[in-house]
């Protein structure tokens, strides 16, 4: 099976997330697909890579912040922006987005559960740290 491509469908649900705003800062246009769980070198065969859960709509500074993580890995992960592959799913991953901590799904919408009150007290750690 060949590596795949992010489809139209799944950059629009994306997009259409986003509102076309970075979902970090929600500052400046989104200009980059981010993949919170990485495609490794010569992509990958996961069928979930390239889903809208592993998936953020960012600007270009926001996306150097989280793919550059000398010194500050642990805080892009604990807020979700990158998913360590095989410890858990992106799905499954609160994610801190500019409005808010949510999980987001493979429908290009977010949502609230218990997880997400267990992942505001991980991040706080960490910024205390």
């Amino acid at each position: 099976m060949k590596a795949q491509q992010i489809s139209r469908t799944v950059r629009d649900i994306v997009h259409t997330r986003s509102g076309g705003v970075c979902e970090k800062c929600g500052r400046r246009p989104a200009v980059e697909v981010h993949h919170r769980t990485g495609r490794q070198m010569g992509g990958s065969r996961e069928p979930w890579i390239n889903q809208p859960s592993n998936l953020l709509d960012l600007c270009d500074p926001c996306h150097d912040e989280v793919t550059d993580t000398r010194g500050n890995r642990a805080f892009v992960e604990t807020c979700g922006w990158l998913v360590r592959r095989g410890e858990e799913q992106p799905a499954d991953v609160p994610v801190l987005l500019w409005h808010g901590l949510w999980l987001l799904d493979d429908l290009g919408d977010f949502r609230t559960d218990p997880r997400v009150a267990a992942a505001w007290a991980r991040i706080d750690a960490v910024r205390a740290a």
